[in-house]
């Protein structure tokens, strides 16, 4: 009978470290999945911030050609229409072609 008992003792016993085996198991790899989420995030959000900077840039590189472009060196006008209107044009093309054709160039 003792060794009867002793078997179902030692079932017990190992099914219970099983179990404990087991819950240890799971919660190592929630704690190592959770952190590999907050890794991902992180270089996510961070891969959003250098995409953020690199638009900025773009932007303001593509604002500042085109405030060139559109406009004269330090955005004085570069020519007098007939008309009296003056152009910002950095070109010489067009300039005033809807004004009567350039009266003067400002050098």
């Amino acid at each position: 009978m003792s060794n009867r008992k002793e078997i179902i003792h030692n079932a017990f016993k190992t099914t219970i470290q099983v179990i404990i085996y087991s819950v240890v198991g799971f919660v190592v790899l929630m704690f190592f999945m959770i952190i590999k989420i907050e890794n991902k995030n992180a270089r996510h959000l961070e891969y959003q911030q250098q995409k953020m900077l690199r638009q900025q840039q773009e932007n303001r590189d593509t604002t500042e050609i085109q405030d060139y472009n559109h406009y004269g060196y330090d955005r004085e006008p570069t020519a007098l229409c007939n008309d009296g209107k003056e152009s910002y044009s950095l070109g010489r093309k067009g300039v005033c072609s809807h004004h009567g054709g350039v009266k003067y160039w400002y050098d």
